[in-house]
């Protein structure tokens, strides 16, 4: 169920928009919500939960379904936070699995990703690998999720990467939809938390302000699961907790999540929290800026395949194909001078972004990725000849020249590419570097995933520096480092994963407590069956017709507004590649605030606009659920 406050009126008796739950239009008067709505958001929870992503919603649809009252907060106006952007999950011994022909024990789990994590937080580690298959594959399949192929990675004696049918919307957005069954789960978004309130060391809820309003809110309830993400768009943090052994960074883009700034974890330590292993963060190396005038901390992931990477010096020093753990620490060996992909013109047009800012009908609008970043004189230099691009970059010309000499020459000669033993995962390469004119687009160290957090024990509860549980609190998911599972080095799948399942957890636990408390009784609640999205009447659906056109839509972009993040981002795009109101709203997916689950349902249906991935074929005949329809 949508909620929020009111707005105020605009110029032309517009009020203010956002994709998921509200592109409002009134004409007469700002949007009022209904009394029950109100009403709703005015009691006190028994759960509040901090944070709409995969560990936020594991957690309320557990603690809903043994009749908690539980109240979702998101800083964000949509569902889905960090886990939008997954790949899938890492899931020991499922029938896909087995589907393919692999054997695969929690113990033999286990102990590859001890080995390959080092110093991974065991006794989780020891859970997940033995509750992957039921807390996780079992319910999200049996919620609509779908898998498309399980895939190798590395750490893995068995492949066990689950990855979701076109990415992460898929994933959090089934969860999302479970949640809006249950009548005794409530939403409020733009509510941004910034401190937890306390009664003595017990935390008894949170404060914030509505980034919609300005106006500050003040939430109580018995038990509190913080669930905020990590903190990598925070880039100050991810620069004060840099990995100790490595040199720090000059400049570095953000890939994470929108808000995962941190916000949990400061909150949680200000309670009395322990914080641990903060500077074990899980970053990447090929970030490029920001061309859109965005968010100046933040940056795209991409690059060129069919690239090789030098340094300041013109050389080659990596592998580029190489694992992130042998990788990344040569990356930031180079800096700050920082690493340079280099590449011909048969080349350029295997560059690729992956950003719903660059894609197109049919795939990735490589048209506009040539125009942002190829031929963009303030991301990549270019020359007629080898010795005119390493003027341009700043490189040697002869240690420029021999580097791509020496490596054609590999190519040609069926040679191994290899660089300081580092084992390419295919080669590098099927072409040479000799078609002019050349290219050099500088990468960036990118800030992508924490694994370092608030320490939580077995229950999900918060600990502090001692160990005790902090009373009343729990977290989930990246704000606790994803529990400590991935220790020194990342795993495909161990974030995502340990979000739903931590979630899980924090939900089971918060239920329990609150169970063995005297005076506490469940909800009286109901889970809606069946297709939850709610048909407009006929007689609506025949009148309904599309009220804003460009120039409103323009007008409202042009406005400064907080919380509107999201709708900026969205519009922006519907207005660059031209789209109609009709593309995405109906009579189902209204102009105005929606505040039937129902018609909150339809509007997660446009989300398939920007998210979802491509198609894949599916290797095996016997892939689960491949022909199924897509859920509600």
């Amino acid at each position: 169920m949508r909620t929020h406050a009111l707005l105020p009126t605009f110029p032309a008796a517009l009020i203010g928009m956002t994709l998921l739950g509200l592109v409002a239009c009134e004409q007469e008067a700002p949007f009022e919500a209904p009394p029950a709505v109100a009403a709703e958001l005015e009691r006190d929870p028994d759960v509040l939960i901090i944070g709409a992503g995969l560990a936020g919603l594991s957690a309320a649809i557990d603690a809903a379904s043994a009749g908690a009252r539980v109240l979702v907060i998101d800083m964000n106006s949509v569902f889905g936070g960090h886990g939008i952007q997954s790949g899938g999950v890492a899931v020991v011994g499922s029938p896909m699995q087995e589907a393919l022909g692999f054997q695969d024990t929690p113990e033999q789990a286990y102990n590859d990703w001890m080995d390959w994590a080092v110093d991974g937080q065991p006794e989780w580690t020891r859970f997940y690998a033995e509750n992957s298959r039921e807390m996780i594959y079992d319910w999200v399949t049996g919620l609509g999720v779908r898998f498309d192929r399980v895939q190798s990675s590395h750490g893995n004696s068995v492949p066990r990467f689950h990855m979701t049918y076109r990415r992460g919307l898929n994933l959090t957005r089934p969860l999302f939809l479970e949640a809006l069954r249950f009548s005794n789960i409530t939403f409020r978004w733009n509510a941004n938390a910034d401190h937890l309130l306390t009664d003595g060391n017990r935390v008894i809820g949170a404060e914030g302000i509505d980034w919609r309003t300005g106006e500050r809110f003040e939430l109580r309830a018995a038990k509190v699961i913080v669930a905020t993400g990590g903190y990598q768009s925070n880039i100050d943090m991810v620069k004060e907790n840099w990995p100790r052994d490595l040199p720090a960074p000059g400049e570095v883009y953000s890939m994470s999540g929108q808000n995962s700034r941190g916000s949990g974890h400061r909150m949680a330590a200000e309670a009395g929290a322990a914080l641990v292993n903060l500077d074990r963060q899980y970053n990447g190396y090929s970030a490029l800026p920001n061309v859109l005038g965005l968010e100046t901390d933040r940056g795209f992931v991409g690059g060129n395949g069919r690239s090789i990477w030098v340094n300041a010096g013109g050389r080659r020093f990596v592998t580029e194909l190489g694992i992130d753990r042998y990788v990344f620490p040569e990356v930031m060996r180079q800096q700050p001078a920082g690493h340079w992909a280099i590449y011909d013109d048969d080349d350029k047009q295997g560059f690729s972004i992956l950003s719903p800012h660059f894609v197109a009908a049919d795939g990735l609008d490589r048209d506009k990725v040539q125009r942002l970043f190829v031929n963009n004189p303030e991301v990549t230099q270019t020359g007629a000849t080898l010795e005119e691009l390493a003027a341009a970059a700043g490189f040697p010309a002869e240690a420029l020249v021999e580097t791509v000499r020496r490596y054609n020459e590999q190519i040609s000669n069926g040679e191994s590419t290899d660089i300081d033993g580092l084992e390419p995962e295919s080669t590098p390469s099927e072409f040479t570097i000799d078609t002019p004119p050349y290219y050099a687009t500088k990468l960036y160290p990118m800030a992508n995933k924490s694994a370092g957090g608030i320490s939580i024990g077995l229950d999900a509860r918060a600990l502090d520096a001692e160990g005790n549980p902090v009373p009343g609190l729990f977290a989930a998911g990246e704000v606790t480092g994803s529990a400590g599972i991935n220790g020194l080095n990342g795993l495909d799948g161990m974030f995502t994963g340990p979000a739903i399942l931590t979630g899980r957890v924090a939900g089971r636990a918060v239920a329990a407590e609150l169970a063995a408390e005297e005076g506490w009784a469940p909800a009286v609640f109901t889970r809606e069956d069946g297709r939850l999205i709610e048909v407009a009447d006929e007689q609506v659906t025949e009148q309904w017709a599309a009220a804003l056109g460009t120039d409103e839509v323009r007008a409202l972009l042009a406005l400064d507004r907080d919380g509107y993040w999201h709708f900026e981002r969205v519009h922006e795009l519907v207005l660059e590649r031209g789209y109609q109101c009709v593309d995405c709203h109906s009579a189902q997916v209204p102009f105005y605030a929606a505040t039937a689950r129902g018609h909150t349902a339809a509007q997660t249906q446009v989300c398939d606009t920007c998210h979802l991935g491509p198609e894949r074929p599916v290797p095996v005949a016997g892939a689960l659920r491949q022909q199924d329809p897509p859920p509600d």
